[in-house]
């Protein structure tokens, strides 16, 4: 099917040009691991815009911002530590790279923690180092990824926002649990859409994700993370808070080792009505929800809240240090 779906795919009009009807079941299905890097380069729409990759052979002979320096060289060290391929100090300067040019090219956002991870799942692809660059400009600018960082956050609250009101119309009892618990989503969520899922998830896993998200675009990390939430709700509805953290930390990405629980999950999504129009429908009632909110408590006490909860339970290193230290700089503009 992949064959004759290439065949007939005119991908040179970029992400929103004419894709095939029968693509998003496809990717849903998973795309094959030997032609995954050439689908992403056309579901991106990198392959359509040749200067990208001319931009790069320029921005990487560019000194990085030096708040980013220091940040980037750190989070090289730490990224898929114990993946073969990047035990080959060769594939660590490609990551370093393709950071150091981020870091120049988007200098309002730039470089920020935990974008390694991303990277080198593009790496994986065996992608040339200037189109892995290129894909990711596109999962920043097209996809709006980089939004999340922008504002104190003001994207990832909502998305944060619209999770949780989707929990509690799905699994009541366990939006129920979670406050009972005062479990709230930035605790857990903001290392899975921050980082597209790449941090701390099984490869496996984290190459369907990133299928559906080039096929699919930003509501499908909402869609995955209720998935995610309805396949642990029997273990969760068990645990405490101390005990719900520690699970999203270490059991639930195992529960996602195998292709066998990857498709499970997968297939699972098609169940869960995660629509743009009640995606939509969620922003527009969220000023009235922070209304609310700022009736019931300070807002500024409640905003610092959240974002010590996105660098606390953000991507965590194996000596336990926090990321997205980027917060403190938001902060301070």
């Amino acid at each position: 099917k992949w064959g004759l779906l290439l065949d007939g795919w005119e991908a040179k009009s970029g992400t929103l040009g004419h894709r095939p009807k029968e693509l998003t079941e496809l990717c849903r299905k998973g795309i094959p691991g030997m032609i995954r890097g050439l689908i992403w380069n056309y579901l991106s729409g990198a392959d359509a815009d040749p200067q990208l990759k001319e931009s790069y052979r320029l921005l990487v002979m560019k000194e990085s911002p030096p708040e980013a320096e220091n940040t980037i060289r750190c989070d090289v060290r730490r990224t898929f530590v114990n993946h073969a391929h990047f035990k080959d100090q060769y594939a660590r300067d490609f990551l370093q790279k393709i950071s150091k040019a981020y870091s120049v090219y988007d200098l309002e956002v730039g470089y920020c923690q935990g974008f390694s991870f991303i990277i080198a799942v593009l790496l994986l692809q065996k992608l040339p180092e200037e189109e892995a660059f290129s894909i990711l400009v596109k999962l920043m600018y097209t996809y709006s990824q980089r939004d999340l960082f922008k504002a104190n956050f003001r994207e990832l609250m909502l998305m944060f926002y619209q999770l949780d009101k989707l929990v509690e119309s799905e699994m009541a009892d366990l939006s129920q649990h979670f406050r009972n618990n005062n479990i709230e989503m930035h605790m857990f969520a903001s290392q899975w859409f921050l980082t597209i899922f790449t941090a701390k998830f099984p490869l496996c896993f984290v190459y369907r994700v990133m299928d559906m998200f080039l096929c699919d675009g930003r509501r499908v990390l909402i869609a995955i993370a209720l998935g995610l939430l309805k396949t642990a709700r029997k273990d969760l509805l068990l645990l405490d808070f101390e005990g719900i953290l520690n699970y999203f930390r270490v059991s639930l990405p195992k529960k996602l080792s195998t292709d066998v629980e990857c498709n499970r999950l997968f297939l699972m999504l098609k169940n869960f009505k995660v629509t743009d129009v009640r995606l939509k429908k969620l922003e527009k009632d969220y000023p009235s929800f922070l209304e609310q909110q700022a009736q019931l408590e300070d807002p500024v006490a409640r905003l610092e809240v959240r974002s010590r909860g996105v660098v606390r339970w953000s991507v965590r290193t194996n000596s336990s240090e926090t990321l997205y230290c980027v917060w403190r700089k938001r902060m301070a503009a």
